[in-house]
């Protein structure tokens, strides 16, 4: 995501660990590293491409990007909003 102007949010108390998230991203950006009363996810920056594939794949919604400074909400994914 860098340079992307985006921010990733992940919501671990809402996350249900199906990790369809991880299975989705095509760059294997998302990984599940445990569990502590919530599940804790791994998100590489760098790897990740902005393409909303765990957004709209989340059961949830527990996942959300944000796009910054554009001027206007160009993200279709169902968690996504703009700042």
């Amino acid at each position: 995501m860098a340079g992307l102007g985006i921010i990733m949010v992940f919501n671990g108390e809402e996350c249900l660990g199906c990790e369809q998230c991880v299975d989705v991203c095509p760059t294997s950006a998302i990984r599940s590293i445990g569990w502590s009363g919530m599940n804790i996810m791994n998100i590489e920056i760098d790897g990740c491409i902005g393409c909303m594939q765990c957004c709209d794949m989340c059961p949830v919604g527990c996942i959300s990007m944000y796009y910054l400074g554009n001027g206007r909400n160009s993200c279709t994914g169902i968690g996504c909003n703009e700042v």
